[in-house]
């Protein structure tokens, strides 16, 4: 995001560019939680949490993918919405993007999805939904999966998202 910002700024702007969407995004996907679940004014806590500690320290990527995290389980525990292929297909979709900003922030959310949709089930199809939840995480481990095996050096578990190895 950064380097998309660069473009068309100098780096202080670029920088709180970042800062910007990353706050945002964290508060307006707080928001959309807090509404999916039908607490609406407890989606301003998303506002006085957006400027965190892991703004503090930097961690962009991950606080980023946090707030797109908080977006897709606002998606997957809305009761009113019936699970769905084409939902699943949508939530699989924007696991895969959360994790091109960070892995293990796609990796939270993936695990809070899996078991609202596990306890969501009825009881004798808690292993066919053990099933689709896995298939749905697919492309987000595959893309973990292929950061990890790039680690640029042998036996250290530095993890490189896409966005950081296309530039």
């Amino acid at each position: 995001v950064f380097r998309l910002f660069l473009k068309f700024a100098d780096w202080r702007r670029a920088h709180s560019g970042v800062i910007a969407v990353t706050t945002l995004t964290w508060a307006w996907g707080a928001m959309f939680l807090a509404c999916a679940l039908r607490r609406r004014w407890l989606g301003l806590l998303g506002f006085a949490t957006a400027f965190q500690w892991t703004i503090y320290m930097g961690l962009y990527s991950f606080t980023l993918a946090s707030g797109v995290g908080l977006f897709i389980i606002g998606i997957a525990t809305d009761p009113d919405r019936v699970v769905t292929l084409r939902l699943r297909v949508l939530i699989a979709c924007l696991l895969f993007v959360e994790a091109m900003f960070h892995d293990f922030a796609a990796l939270l959310t993936g695990t809070v999805v899996a078991l609202e949709l596990l306890f969501r089930a009825p009881a004798g199809r808690r292993l066919t939904e053990v099933a689709r939840v896995a298939l749905m995480g697919i492309p987000a481990a595959a893309l973990a999966s292929l950061s990890l095996l790039s680690s640029p050096t042998p036996g250290v578990n530095t993890v490189w998202t896409i966005a950081e190895r296309a530039s």
